[in-house]
């Protein structure tokens, strides 16, 4: 077994991002890949000209660089990480051991732990910091724990090995998980989702503004706890609850204090969430074309909640963060697809992207899939998502709580049996399991012995 293990520990963590900040990322990290492709490009052609090195003509580079795009498209559209690694590593003779590793029985793998005291999210509705209302996710105590394994299996009619890959993500909000002293969503609630609006006096900070001076605009709010988190000391992470309140209570009076509007969405208690995915990859990469061969992931979730989930009454908030996830999705989707219309042709792996200037908004809106990015069909076996949900309102605790298959579904949320395990797969553990395969794989290459190196880059040549 070779397994990586990461711990990641923070007490105070805050983002805030706008509409354009995630596009302006991926098109940063396009242009730098450009950058670094031409600047290599370019040495190769200056050191052909010393002697006898092998140089590829322009017309060659260019198709191997839209070679490397079309297999990027290609992973992300499979996700295999693993089966390079298993077949790199597997049977290698690291100089640590005395014997090579064995070709068959090996597993790979490690986990990935992310824990700290407060998390805060603002995501502006708009396309820069200067928006009227954004939108403030805030977590207390969030522990977030991924673990993969990896290994080869045979299946019957099959020449070749297969590779089976086991996901777990548990996710946990409260350090102590074992409490059982009911934690109310309204009385000390330990997720929340607001909506806040600055006031008509109330403008952004002007000029040169320190991180922290935009931070106290953004969570300055009547919510005493975010208060309290917003006059914590980053930088003093042992300040005690007295030094706390005693902050909270100057209120940042001087000149920089701010009273903005909050309104609740969600209001989440102690809770845990267990996600378990299984993959099994076939030995060659499927066909796109091909839909008999889609690879299945088969997931199951549950969940605990230690009292209801408060949600508000008011439609146009829930609308309000409807639209602003759906902006936010548009943005990025309009960055990594630019207007085109995305098409593979038969006994082709990976989709083709050619320009259609004429197409309408609406079809360049239904070409953009997700195809490209993620091929495989997910199955749910097991779903365990019942909290009940109490409105927010003055006769709140009058009403009965309510399903939350209601409230999904007004959020847009039509299919949350395969919808969430998809975002949660996309968004965390393919990441997460792609860094853990590369650092397998680059471990596994610097401990191999010198003399098998180089027999096997004879081999390559």
């Amino acid at each position: 077994e070779i397994f990586v293990h990461g711990d990641l520990k923070w007490d105070i963590f805050q983002v805030m991002i706008s509409r354009s900040t995630t596009p302006d990322l991926i098109k940063i990290g396009m242009k730098l890949q450009e950058f670094f492709t031409q600047q290599f490009d370019t040495s190769k052609r200056a050191l052909s000209t010393w002697g006898p090195v092998p140089y590829l003509p322009p017309k060659t580079v260019v198709n191997t660089v839209e070679k490397n795009s079309q297999q990027q498209l290609l992973d992300a559209a499979h996700h295999r990480h693993w089966p390079g690694v298993l077949k790199v590593v597997s049977g290698c003779h690291i100089s640590l051991f005395q014997f090579p590793l064995p070709e068959d029985g090996m597993q790979f793998g490690g986990s990935m732990s992310l824990h700290g005291n407060h998390m805060t999210l603002a995501c502006f509705h708009g396309p820069n910091f200067r928006s009227k209302s954004w939108a403030l996710f805030h977590l207390e105590e969030p522990n977030i724990a991924f673990w993969t394994e990896a290994q080869k299996i045979w299946q019957e009619g099959s020449s070749e090995h297969s590779t089976y890959v086991v996901q777990t993500l548990d996710f946990h909000l409260g350090h102590n998980t074992m409490v059982t002293k009911p934690c109310g969503a309204l009385q000390s609630p330990m997720a929340t989702i607001t909506k806040i609006t600055r006031r008509r006096h109330e403008n952004p900070p002007h000029g040169v503004a320190s991180v922290k001076e935009w931070f106290n605009y953004v969570t300055a709010t009547r919510n005493e706890e975010l208060n309290l988190l917003r006059n914590v000391d980053a930088n003093n992470p042992e300040s005690t609850t007295t030094v706390k309140s005693s902050s909270l209570l100057s209120g940042f009076r001087g000149g920089s204090s701010y009273n903005h509007e909050t309104e609740t969405i969600f209001a989440l208690p102690r809770m845990q969430l267990d996600f378990k995915s299984i993959h099994v990859q076939q030995p060659q990469e499927p066909l796109i074309h091909d839909a008999s061969a889609k690879p299945k992931v088969e997931c199951s979730v549950v969940t605990e909640f230690t009292d209801h989930i408060c949600v508000t009454m008011d439609a146009e908030l829930i609308m309000f963060l409807h639209d602003l996830v759906s902006a936010y999705l548009k943005e990025k989707e309009k960055a990594i697809f630019p207007p085109r219309i995305l098409f593979s042709r038969p006994g082709q792996k990976s989709p083709i992207s050619v320009l259609d200037e004429s197409a309408t908004e609406k079809e360049l809106e239904e070409s953009v899939t997700y195809t490209t990015v993620d091929w495989r069909e997910f199955i749910c076996n097991t779903w365990h998502l019942e909290p009940t949900l109490r409105l927010i309102s003055w006769t709140g605790r009058k009403i009965d709580p309510v399903g939350v298959d209601y409230i999904l579904q007004k959020l847009g949320f039509h299919h949350a049996r395969t919808t969430i395990p998809k975002w949660l797969q996309r968004g965390v553990m393919d990441p997460l399991d792609k860094v853990l395969s590369v650092l397998i794989k680059k471990l596994g290459t610097a401990l191999q012995d010198e003399k098998e190196k180089k027999g096997k880059d004879k081999e390559d040549h």
